[in-house]
């Protein structure tokens, strides 16, 4: 029992020393396996290849610094030419602009020599402007009043109205929000008025007096939504008649009036944001005055006819569209 005990262990001993030389060829192996693959793998990875990598690291340092340059430059020309505005950016100019309204105007009216009249007018006004900026100006206007005055002397009826064109030119400085319109044209005035004393016959009189329109416009935004303006016209006579229908129509010639002037005060409110559409109030204050008849008759008498003042303070309110 006691060798076969002996025996058992030896055996035991030889498995176990066995397992372990197996164990450590095992392992031998397979490390011998790895380092056959690493090297393989390493041997690739000669001095040349290390060279050659380095000179691809290089290159990709160049070319990242060459696109970082490349980017620094594209934001300086970026700053120095802005790219072009697109079609969404661009503000449309709108130079046309076509008023419509309706006005009121008090007037007083004296005849030279004879006591006055007061009264209220009524009536419709349209117009049409070309205005760009740093440009050429033209414009036409129209303008009705109809109503009635009286005075001491009686009633007196009134029928006028006003056509004047007009050329100029208009400067408007660069990144501004005024602008200054100096123009002159041609202008014609007809004023016909029916006479009903308190004692006597009714008399028309009828004024037909062309004239020569001299003036300036302005026109600040005080912002986005709201401009005012300060607009003057001087408004010489330059053939002046009337006639008078008791007398069959004839028509007289009388003095010329230069002392003729118009002052306006327009403000203008922006309804949209576009600026197409616009409402426009305009206060103002007229003086015109019609010169005295120089006919004589067949015996070297005047006519007799006085010459008239009047004054007219009014106020306009418009509907404004712009293209």
């Amino acid at each position: 029992m006691v060798v076969c005990k002996k025996n058992l262990n030896i055996i035991a001993n030889i498995s176990f020393f066995s397992m372990i030389t197996f164990s450590q060829n095992a392992f031998c192996t397979v490390e011998s396996s790895l380092a056959k693959k690493v090297k393989n793998e390493i041997k690739p990875t000669s001095s040349e290849n290390l060279n050659l990598i380095f000179q691809k690291l290089d290159i990709m340092n160049i070319a990242e610094e060459a696109e970082e340059e490349f980017k620094v430059d594209e934001q300086v020309a970026l700053v120095q030419n802005p790219e072009p505005a697109t079609s969404e950016d661009v503000v449309e100019e709108l130079n046309s602009r076509f008023l419509f309204g309706v006005n009121y105007t008090y007037v007083t009216f004296k005849p030279h020599g004879h006591s006055s009249f007061n009264g209220s007018l009524g009536g419709l006004q349209t117009s049409y402007e070309y205005r760009p900026a740093n440009c050429f100006y033209g414009g036409v206007q129209f303008e009705w009043r109809d109503g009635s005055t009286h005075g001491s002397g009686g009633r007196r009826s009134f029928l006028y109205f006003d056509v004047q064109e007009r050329l100029g030119y208009t400067l408007s400085p660069q990144h501004r929000n005024w602008f200054l319109t100096f123009f002159s044209g041609l202008g014609y005035r007809y004023t016909g008025q029916k006479l009903k004393p308190k004692h006597g016959d009714s008399v028309k009189f009828g004024y037909n007096e062309f004239y020569i329109p001299v003036g300036l416009l302005s026109n600040y935004d005080v912002n986005s939504m709201i401009s005012c303006g300060l607009n003057f016209t001087w408004m010489p006579q330059v053939y002046p008649t009337v006639s008078i229908v008791p007398l069959k129509g004839a028509r007289f010639i009388i003095t010329n009036r230069l002392d003729n002037f118009l002052i306006e005060l327009p403000i203008t409110c922006v309804i949209m944001k576009d600026k197409r559409f616009s409402i426009v109030f305009k206060p103002s204050y007229q003086r015109w005055n019609d010169g005295h008849s120089t006919a004589k008759t067949s015996n070297g008498n005047s006519l007799g006819l006085p010459g008239n003042t009047y004054n007219y303070y009014g106020a306009d309110l418009s509907f404004g569209y712009c293209f």
